[in-house]
């Protein structure tokens, strides 16, 4: 039987978006990720219940060519594109104080969250080897060289060899420039962001995104009349988007008069 027999219904109608997308010629395209300034929000849940999204109707705003629009789930409010750089100069001291540390090299990045939660790129690699059982790890950096709004927070992810860091520990205040690791990652133990322990093994490369492929559709040249319609082009989805969550879409490449997007859906 079904854990879940509850049917989904829409309290209210939720119609967002009439967004005009548009890529300068001059541009670059909007890539796979969502997370450049020519792609755009066209709907947001609701921040208690959540929604459900039904469809995005897609339509040319005049004379275009041909074009790629993508959609993308987002799980911040942030920013599309990160206001801060890299962390700078990190560093890896071994310190021969209370700690549970496996001996062997330890190899480490630093990532800084930006003030709208957006995770940036990670720094240069750093590392330590610990001698011996009961030694820690002091990790340090300076703060970015770009700061455009501020940062929240910094991650440090470590891993046993060089370039293959797999696992973080906790979100470091903004203000700090260090983490003092005592403790092993432990391989399949759920860990908090806020915590001290590092989770599961993760892909480094998730952890600079906070958005999530959708789908695509191919958008055809059209030619604005005085005396004709264009193409009225729907994307179905009839999904439940977590409460807070973003849709983005951005077109492929360069546009003329843009695509306007618009989303329908319902509050729970």
């Amino acid at each position: 039987m079904p854990g879940n027999i509850t049917p989904i219904f829409s309290r209210v109608g939720d119609i967002q978006g009439s967004v005009n997308m548009t890529v300068p010629v001059a541009a670059a395209s909007s890539g796979y990720w969502g997370t450049d300034a020519n792609t755009y929000t066209i709907y947001t849940s609701d921040v208690t219940n959540g929604g459900f999204l039904q469809r995005v109707r897609l339509k040319a705003n005049g004379s275009n060519p041909a074009n790629v629009v993508r959609f993308y789930l987002c799980n911040t409010f942030g920013s599309l594109a990160t206001t801060t750089s890299a962390p700078q100069t990190p560093t890896a001291t071994v310190a021969a104080t209370t700690g549970t540390l496996t001996p062997g090299t330890y190899f480490g990045k630093i990532q800084a969250i930006d003030a709208f939660g957006q995770p940036g790129v990670f720094s240069t690699e750093a590392s330590a080897t610990v001698p011996a059982t009961g030694n820690n790890i002091v990790w340090g950096w300076a703060a970015p060289a770009t700061v455009t709004q501020g940062v929240s927070g910094y991650r440090v992810i470590v891993g046993l060899a060089a370039g293959q860091e797999q696992a973080y520990f906790a979100n470091i205040s903004g203000t700090s420039t260090s983490y003092t690791q005592t403790n092993t990652y432990i391989i399949g133990t759920v860990g908090t962001i806020t915590g001290g322990f590092i989770g599961p093994q993760i892909n480094i490369n998730s952890l600079t995104l906070n958005s999530t492929l959708l789908g695509e559709i191919s958008i055809p040249a059209t030619t604005a009349t005085a005396t004709a319609g264009t193409v009225d082009i729907d994307y179905l989805l009839n999904i439940a988007i977590p409460p807070g969550y973003r849709v983005l879409a951005g077109l492929g490449t360069a546009t003329a008069n843009g695509i306007i997007a618009t989303a329908i859906a319902g509050k729970y």
